[in-house]
C-alpha cells in the first residue's frame, strides 16, 4: 500500500492566496512524511509513502518543483495523473502556455521518472508516450474510473507496444469498485470497445490483463524485484481459491482444465471464492482452518 497525501494548493487566479495554501500544503506534507515511522522510518515494510501532487490543474509550478525535490530526498514514489481528459489537456495547454504538453509540465517540474506513476493517460500523445518511456515513468490504467465519468478509452495496447509499464487501478473514487478484479474486467471491455472502433486492433487477452493486476502493477511501482509473482526470492503474495465453496457463483466440470478454472474465476468469481489471502508470506485472511 502506498501512503499518500494529495497537494491541492490553490482554488483560483489570486497568486497570495495561492502562495499561502501552497506553503500550507508542502509543509504538511513533509510533516505526515516524517511523522508515521518517525526518525526510524515507518513502522512496517509493507507502508511506503507516496507524494502526490493533486494534478498540474491544481498545484503551481513551483509548488511541483517542491514536491519533486521532497520525493528525491526521500526516495518516494510520485503518482498524479496524466491527460485524464479531453478537457484537462486543453485547460493545462492554457495555465502553462509555453509547455510542449501535459507531459512536459511534470517533465519541467521534475516529477518523471523510475518512481512515478501516472493515472489514466487516455488523451496522451506520441511524443509524451516517448518521454514516459525515456524516465521509465509507469501507467495506472483505470478503466472503470475512465468509462464511469467517460473520460475515454486508454489505449493500453499502444503503451505496452511501446515498451511503458502498466498496471491496473482503481482510482481514489472516479470508479464505483476498488476491485481488482473489477478493474481486471473493465480493462478487456476497454480493450474489445477500442477494437470494435478500430479495424485490425489487437485488443488485450485475459492472461495479458492478469499480468498487468500482478507483475505489471509491480514493474509500475518499481518493485518487480519484491513482488509481482512466485519467482524465487520474492514475497509470497497470493490467494488461495476455492472453486467450488459453497453458493459460488462459478460451475465447475470434471473436463476442465486449471487453466480453464482461472479463467473462469477472472471473469465470474469474487470474494465468496477467496478462502486465504497471503501478504508477504503471512496469512493475513482466513475464512478456513490454516494449517
Amino acid at each position: 500500500p502506498k501512503f499518500q497525501k494529495a497537494n491541492t494548493p490553490y482554488e483560483g487566479p489570486n497568486m497570495s492566496r495561492m502562495e499561502r495554501l501552497s506553503w500550507r500544503a508542502l509543509t504538511s506534507t513533509q510533516n505526515t512524511h516524517v511523522h508515521p515511522g518517525g526518525e526510524g522510518g515507518w513502522k512496517t515494510p509493507l507502508i511506503k509513502p507516496v507524494i502526490t501532487p493533486r494534478f498540474a490543474v491544481a498545484c503551481s509550478l513551483d509548488q511541483m518543483k517542491q514536491l519533486g525535490q521532497l520525493a528525491k530526498k526521500h526516495d518516494c514514489h510520485i503518482q498524479t495523473h496524466l491527460c485524464e481528459t479531453q478537457a484537462e489537456v486543453t485547460w493545462i495547454q492554457e495555465l502553462f502556455p509555453w509547455s510542449k504538453s501535459y507531459t512536459d509540465v511534470y517533465d519541467t517540474a521534475g516529477l518523471l521518472g523510475a518512481k512515478t506513476i501516472m493515472a489514466h493517460c487516455v488523451w496522451i500523445e506520441e511524443q509524451e508516450l516517448k518521454r514516459l518511456k525515456e524516465c521509465n515513468t509507469g501507467v495506472a490504467h483505470c478503466p472503470n474510473s475512465n468509462i464511469s465519468i467517460r473520460s475515454g478509452h486508454c489505449d493500453v495496447r499502444q503503451l505496452i507496444c511501446r515498451g511503458i509499464k502498466v498496471g491496473l487501478a482503481t482510482d481514489c473514487s472516479g470508479g464505483y469498485s476498488s476491485s481488482m478484479l473489477d478493474s481486471l474486467r473493465r480493462a478487456l471491455d476497454v480493450s474489445k470497445s477500442l477494437s470494435i472502433q478500430r479495424q485490425n486492433y489487437q485488443f488485450l487477452t485475459l492472461p495479458e490483463v492478469f499480468r498487468l493486476a500482478t507483475l505489471g502493477g509491480a514493474q509500475v511501482v518499481n518493485m518487480e524485484d519484491r513482488i509481482g509473482n512466485f519467482e524465487i526470492g520474492k514475497e509470497f503474495d497470493s490467494l488461495l481459491i476455492d472453486f467450488e465453496v459453497p453458493r459460488s457463483p462459478l460451475d465447475i466440470f470434471d473436463k476442465d482444465t486449471l487453466e480453464d478454472k482461472i479463467h473462469k474465476f477472472l471473469y465470474n468469481g469474487d470474494d465468496r471464492n477467496i478462502v486465504q489471502v497471503y501478504v508477504a508470506g503471512r496469512c493475513v485472511i482466513n475464512n478456513k482452518n490454516c494449517t
